[in-house]
């Protein structure tokens, strides 16, 4: 099947000449990178950009491709080209905002964060493990945060539960009010998870 008749059956926001053109830029790119070509990879690339106008995603990916040092570009770091701000930045705002409240807060009481996907990726982590980390390994982890932070960009609870909070949480007790951590990283009024 030739590539036209491909592209006319994709179920895209774009025309088909927007599809077509942002295919033959993924043949020059991909390939440079050592990155596989494909119709599968094309058409994943187009259902991850094609929420944004062609005329932007071009400029973007070049511009995230000025920007990459290690490795291929992919879709995640011109989402975040698209949306005025690369990954490490928002980051390292978001791990601020998490060293904030362990110093303020500790693992007792329910933090409420600035965004649900710094909730999201302390969730994920443990907030009680945060809590205890010396350090030497938090500064290890800050490096790994930004991968935290991306798989809980779909999270919508902002609130992440101390252990008293919990343990009376489940004994009907009254609980405390979360503390509040805003600021660090809510910037321009643009969330992590861009609500």
């Amino acid at each position: 099947m030739q590539l036209k008749e491909q592209i006319k059956r994709i179920n895209s926001k774009w025309p088909e000449e927007h599809i077509e053109a942002f295919f033959d830029f993924l043949d020059t790119v991909l390939p440079a990178y050592g990155a596989a070509c494909d119709f599968e990879v094309k058409r994943f690339w187009l259902a991850m950009l094609d929420d944004h106008p062609l005329e932007r995603v071009i400029p973007a990916m070049r511009g995230a491709l000025r920007k990459k040092i290690y490795g291929r570009p992919t879709p995640d770091v011109v989402i975040s080209e698209l949306e005025g701000g690369d990954i490490t930045s928002r980051a390292l705002l978001a791990w601020a905002e998490v060293l904030k409240a362990i110093r303020l807060v500790g693992p007792y009481q329910s933090v409420e964060f600035s965004s649900p996907a710094i909730a999201g990726a302390v969730r994920r982590i443990g907030w009680s493990k945060i809590c205890s980390l010396p350090d030497y390994d938090l500064e290890k982890l800050q490096a790994d945060f930004h991968v935290y932070l991306l798989a809980s960009k779909d999270d919508h609870d902002p609130v992440v539960r101390g252990m008293e909070s919990a343990s009376k949480r489940l004994h009907g007790s009254p609980c405390k009010p979360p503390v509040r951590i805003c600021g660090v990283s809510d910037y321009g009024h643009k969330r992590i998870n861009n609500n």
